[in-house]
């Protein structure tokens, strides 16, 4: 049988469908080549003090409307920057989760950051630190699993309380 001819309209339509997945190719390169540089072991390790790490860290994002809390801040053994980008992610992610107040607080090998956000449902924390899923949303897309690199590239844990429902709660081991 004769082939039919695509009209116009189907033709764009085909061209813009290829350029949207090679468009979607070139992200998906790019976040694997920023995941992979933040994943190398964490070298330059030092005394940091932990309060200011996550205040700064809060400012960078937070608007005016969210408030943060510091319970028994002390000091880690961390790579500054890379700590501090840590927080940058894990702050964005509890405010784009409709967060308004964070509390992060320090026990001995311990960082537990609490928000009064949208609870994660079982499905999103079994995904959370996923590349590629959209917990909370698409925007979000990063967020986590860069925390996760940065915490492992520590040697750190970092997880979400599953029984936690007064918002999110992650618990990072160090």
């Amino acid at each position: 049988p004769p082939r039919s001819r695509l009209t116009d309209a189907e033709i764009e339509t085909r061209i813009r469908t290829a350029s949207d997945a090679i468009e979607r190719m070139g992200i998906i390169v790019s976040d694997l080549v920023t995941l992979t540089r933040l994943g190398r072991q964490a070298e330059e390790i030092e005394t940091v003090d932990i309060e200011e790490v996550i205040r700064r860290a809060f400012s960078a994002v937070a608007d005016s409307q969210a408030t943060l809390a510091t319970v028994s801040p002390g000091e880690i053994q961390a790579d500054r920057r890379r700590t501090e980008q840590l927080f940058e992610n894990l702050f964005e992610f509890c405010l784009r989760n409709d967060a308004t107040a964070v509390e992060v607080s320090q026990t001995p090998g311990t960082l537990v950051i609490e928000d009064d956000g949208r609870p994660l449902s079982d499905t999103d924390i079994d995904r959370a630190f996923a590349y590629g899923q959209a917990v909370p949303d698409a925007e979000s897309g990063l967020l986590l699993p860069v925390v996760q690199t940065l915490a492992e590239a520590h040697g750190w844990t970092v997880d979400v309380d599953s029984t936690y429902d007064g918002g999110v709660r992650f618990v990072i081991r160090h």
